[in-house]
């Protein structure tokens, strides 16, 4: 998913994603509709970019040449920018579609749970 933000370059990355299917499906991560579950790896920028998995109505864009169907779950593991630890959250995929990098999804975030908001706001405060 591209950022642009103003002063910065039209190559800002905000995420860097990488993609592939889990081998065991937890219960947290079943996928809607019978579709396949997947694992998405995002290496932050800033650790504030975590941001959008407090915000409902925000969703990030992965490239996935094979994507889920609508509806699956797909479990997202944030990498700290500096210190490489890290959170996983689920999100739902709420469109498939094709950009001019790719095809993908459209991802909008499960709302964290008071232990998974801590561990967040943890992750977003360290250095």
């Amino acid at each position: 998913m591209d950022r642009r933000d103003e002063g910065d370059g039209l190559d800002a990355r905000l995420w860097a994603a990488e993609t592939m299917p889990l081998p065991q499906v937890s219960d947290d991560a079943r996928p809607a509709a019978g579709g396949q579950a997947r694992a998405v790896v995002m290496h932050l920028e800033k650790p504030a970019d975590v941001a959008r998995v407090f915000n409902r109505n925000a969703t990030v864009f992965v490239l996935m040449p094979d994507p889920p169907r609508l509806g699956t779950a797909v479990e997202c593991v944030l990498v700290h920018p500096t210190d490489h630890r890290e959170v996983k959250v689920m999100a739902e995929v709420t469109r498939v579609g094709e950009t001019l990098a790719g095809t993908g999804v459209e991802l909008r975030f499960e709302t964290p749970g008071p232990a998974l908001r801590e561990t967040l706001l943890a992750f977003v405060r360290a250095r």
